[in-house]
């Protein structure tokens, strides 16, 4: 049994960091991501995938980040992100967690 204080999830045999909650506040690479992702015209990674017939998204190494680095939005122009942070504070509390 799993208590409610559980920070971590077993995924198989990889221990993965859950989401952060529904109308977070802070800041996160996960958020980073999300954010990239919304600004693009999707709302996750599956939905590009699967909307943008493209195979895999592209990101800069983990050593620069490892953030998203460039996406195909819906009207087949492509978005180009920079190595680090973009989205600001002011911005975390509009990314939808779905």
């Amino acid at each position: 049994m799993v208590s409610k204080n559980c920070h971590l999830q077993l995924t198989g045999t990889e221990v993965k960091a859950p989401p952060p909650p529904k109308g977070t506040k802070i800041w996160t690479p996960f958020i980073e991501d999300l954010y990239r992702l919304q600004l693009s015209g999707y709302i996750n990674e599956s939905n590009y995938t699967q909307l943008s017939n493209e195979p895999s998204i592209d990101r800069w190494p983990e050593n620069e980040g490892g953030f998203i680095k460039k996406l195909k939005r819906q009207d087949g122009s492509y978005y180009y992100f920079n190595r680090g942070r973009e989205c600001m504070d002011k911005d975390v509390a509009t990314v939808q967690i779905k």
